[in-house]
């Protein structure tokens, strides 16, 4: 195996759950939860998000819920000015 992908551990989730936590006010900005919040989710759905795999190793249920967490906010951001779009044109559509 190659030497960068020998260890889990050298990845991004792991390197910021370190930092973040000890910074409370960066991991609110990163994750818009709080530390407390972000665990009571994570204890909540940890059994759900566990995989099983014969072939390799599987994705921590934390680095799981901090992707899901990360795109979420985008998609419902993408979601609402779709919809305040389309709210828009007809309000212009009738006004004309």
């Amino acid at each position: 195996m190659h030497q960068p992908w020998e260890s889990r551990t050298d990845g991004e989730y792991f390197k910021l759950r370190k930092i973040l936590r000890e910074l409370p006010d960066k991991f609110r900005e990163y994750y818009r939860l709080s530390i407390k919040t972000f665990d009571y989710i994570l204890d909540s759905v940890k059994d759900d998000l566990r995989g099983y795999f014969n072939f390799r190793k599987c994705n921590e249920a934390g680095e799981k819920l901090t992707v899901a967490l990360r795109y979420v906010t985008i998609i419902v951001v993408r979601i609402i000015i779709n919809y305040f779009c389309k709210m828009l044109n007809a309000i212009i559509i009738y006004l004309i």
